[in-house]
């Protein structure tokens, strides 16, 4: 009698056993590892779509993927893209996000600031356009700007320009 009874117990209750926990570590699929970095690294829609179509038709490894849903900021998934060999475009570019853009820009602006004559402005200038002609080869749209993102560009963009001007005035 007592067996029939833990009998009925353990049958009422389901498995003696604990159910195995689920792996934090599971192999995540490319939609959850694009869509997870991009909680933290704000990307662009179109860069989201595209990252996950590219790692559907390419494969990437789970390594590859999970490198990417562990990426903590774009200079993360700059070093997943470079580790992986998955490329230099869309989510992997240095310039990917407005972050990126602005501290291109701020180093330009110190660039700037530090010429003694139109020579050195030039120079500088130059290498600005090369950068902007680089990143519209790059086929994204551009960011979307909140009203502080432009503010923050405005203020940049101002001090580079009195910066150029003060050093072309000094010539």
């Amino acid at each position: 009698m007592k067996l029939l009874a833990v009998a009925l117990v353990v049958s009422a209750c389901g498995s003696a056993r604990p159910a195995a926990p689920i792996s934090a570590s599971a192999e995540p699929s490319c939609k959850t590892a694009v869509e997870k970095a991009n909680t933290v690294a704000k990307l662009r829609d179109r860069d989201v779509t595209l990252a996950i179509g590219q790692c559907d038709q390419q494969t990437w490894s789970q390594q590859a993927r999970q490198c990417i849903a562990e990426a903590h900021a774009t200079t993360d998934l700059t070093a997943c893209g470079t580790k992986f060999s998955l490329g230099k475009k869309g989510i992997f570019a240095d310039m990917a996000t407005l972050e990126g853009m602005f501290t291109a820009m701020t180093d330009y602006k110190v660039q700037m600031c530090a010429c003694k004559d139109t020579a050195c402005v030039t120079k500088v200038s130059d290498a600005m356009t090369k950068w902007g002609a680089e990143q519209e080869k790059m086929d994204r749209d551009p960011p979307q700007m909140s009203e502080e993102d432009t503010k923050r560009f405005g203020a940049l963009g101002e001090a580079l320009g009195t910066c150029a001007q003060q050093a072309a005035a000094k010539h």
